[in-house]
């Protein structure tokens, strides 16, 4: 966790590198780091970023394996929850 809050800048940057790309690689990566980040988002209360940083690749991603995109509505629903 001490990591994952000094890297904020950068795994942000990765997120919104992903979604600007836009290509099926790109958003994998962006897929895996929400998939990745759920209980970091959840546990600093930062429940709505994860949500939006989810929505906005899932949009975007309608050709990502349905494993990936299973992974990243679960996490999704944890953090609703």
């Amino acid at each position: 966790m001490a990591w994952i809050a000094t890297e904020q800048d950068n795994l942000r940057a990765a997120l919104a590198w992903s979604r600007r790309v836009a290509t099926p690689d790109a958003l994998d990566v962006g897929l895996r780091l929400v998939a990745a980040l759920t209980w970091d988002w959840a546990i600093r209360g930062a429940v709505s970023e994860g949500l939006e940083w989810r929505e906005s690749l899932l949009a975007r991603s309608a050709d990502a394996t349905p494993e990936l995109r299973m992974r990243a509505s679960y996490f999704s629903g944890e953090l609703s929850w």
